[in-house]
């Protein structure tokens, strides 16, 4: 696998630390080792990530979620001045919808 971009998503608390009996570890960076060990010829990606609250983007519902996007090095190093794995989850906030009737 080497796609040029992926955006992952998952429950808020995939950002957390993991404690282990062995230790702690943070589950995105083993996302990220992991899509490194997959990629062909350990290709590297510019990776950011955000907490989404769907409420602040027109949706009427309390949940959060984690969002990961990821751009492959070749491609991100030719945008010059844009992060573009931080612009792919970059959304407008709007007014927070009523969960109300």
């Amino acid at each position: 696998m080497n796609p040029k971009v992926f955006i992952f998503e998952n429950v808020t608390h995939f950002k957390s630390d993991v404690k282990t009996s062995e230790g702690t570890f943070k589950a995105t960076e083993v996302l990220a080792e992991a899509i490194q060990s997959l990629s062909r010829s350990h290709i590297g990606y510019d990776v950011s990530s955000r907490i989404v609250k769907a409420r602040e983007h027109l949706v009427p519902q309390a949940r959060e979620r984690f969002f990961m996007a990821g751009v492959r090095d070749d491609i991100s190093g030719r945008l010059n001045d844009l992060d573009l794995s931080k612009w792919i989850i970059a959304l407008e906030k709007r007014e927070e919808v009523n969960l109300e009737v």
